[in-house]
């Protein structure tokens, strides 16, 4: 049971993108969404689908410009990206749903519970920044990054990328991001609104995350209403991909 890119569908969403997802698991089970994080795609979440698929109808979606969904023709924003998520939950007529989120995808899943435009159930978030203003390392190191640093140092990605990808541009691609990881405007990061988030969340990181700090993972948990903290230690970014047993075991009873 995994996200495979081979039997999904596309929805049509803003700025002419169209949106891979795929839903594997159990059809009859409770909504659980997957959203991944910059220049990766569904995949990244398999392990944890093999488990959770058994309990759970899960729904995995390649953001705009990654895996196989188009970029469309709109410069790339959290707010743009959680309006495709919004748009597609419409689309296949999810009404509730729990949320797993990994770094930009986790960032779209506190915007979404934020803003309590659409219902959501229980929240993970994985590597997952809730502001960069505060944070000029972060934000140094974002601007210094470029397409042969990507290729250098992660390789498999950007091969995984150009291979699934119907309209491959990886600098484009890049450029995009970059800009979104630098945008500290209202359509960014959901900033201090973590507040207004009424469900439970579950905020899991790394120990050796270079990108998200532990005192920054903190003063998120500090500001939700119902959170939760699971530090992994030994782990970096992508700590479900890293650990999974260990991730898997919490979520598994954070959701149930």
């Amino acid at each position: 049971m995994a996200f495979t890119h081979q039997d999904g569908a596309f929805h049509n969403a803003a700025h002419g993108a169209q949106l891979y997802y795929e839903q594997k698991g159990n059809p009859q089970g409770f909504p659980l969404l997957f959203l991944h994080g910059g220049t990766c795609d569904m995949s990244s979440f398999n392990a944890m689908v093999e488990v959770l698929g058994e309990h759970y109808r899960c729904i995995g979606l390649d953001t705009r410009g990654h895996g196989r969904s188009t970029l469309g023709n709109a410069p790339l924003s959290y707010a743009l990206l959680q309006q495709d998520v919004e748009s597609l939950l419409t689309a296949l007529g999810v009404e509730s749903c729990h949320v797993i989120g990994h770094s930009d995808g986790g960032i779209v899943a506190l915007r979404m519970a934020a803003a309590r435009t659409c219902l959501l159930n229980r929240i993970v978030v994985i590597g997952a920044h809730w502001t960069i203003a505060e944070d000029a390392a972060v934000a140094e190191l974002y601007a210094d990054v470029s397409p042969e640093f990507w290729r250098q140092h992660l390789p498999q990605l950007v091969d995984q990328y150009e291979r699934l990808n119907r309209e491959p541009d990886f600098d484009r691609l890049l450029s995009r991001l970059r800009a979104m990881w630098l945008d500290d405007s209202g359509d960014g990061y959901p900033g201090n609104r973590v507040r207004d988030i009424n469900e439970e969340v579950l905020v899991v990181r790394g120990d050796d995350d270079p990108l998200v700090s532990l005192a920054h993972t903190v003063a998120l948990v500090d500001q939700l209403k119902e959170g939760h903290f699971l530090n992994i230690p030994f782990c970096g970014h992508s700590v479900h991909e890293e650990a999974p047993e260990l991730v898997i075991r919490a979520v598994s009873e954070f959701l149930a």
